[in-house]
């Protein structure tokens, strides 16, 4: 299932933040195995074992910009992110979702 191979939000237990450490953030060819298509993503990699790697959205990629300080997503190796668990409305229901703190 796609949810299991990508950072979720069920991957921060207790919704405690986590802090990880970039290792690559590039555009990548994921695989949807419930429609079967292929799609480009923006997947963000980590230095920490065990951590999953993290398909990132344009509000998620927009404040990794901010908060790093750099002008392009691909020159984040070795930037530190804290994620955490806020909730946002998804065809008029709220869903769990990750964000990175400011």
């Amino acid at each position: 299932m796609l949810l299991l191979n990508y950072l979720g939000h069920q991957d921060l237990p207790n919704w405690d933040d986590i802090v990880v450490t970039i290792k690559s953030a590039k555009w990548e060819e994921v695989t949807n195995p419930i429609l079967n298509t292929k799609e480009a993503k923006r997947v963000v990699r980590f230095k920490e074992k065990g951590i999953k790697p993290f398909i990132c959205n344009q509000t998620n990629a927009g404040t990794i910009i901010k908060v790093t300080g750099v002008k392009f997503m691909e020159d984040t190796k070795d930037k530190k992110l804290q994620f955490f668990i806020a909730q946002t409305k998804v065809k008029g229901s709220l869903v769990d979702c990750l964000r990175i703190r400011d």
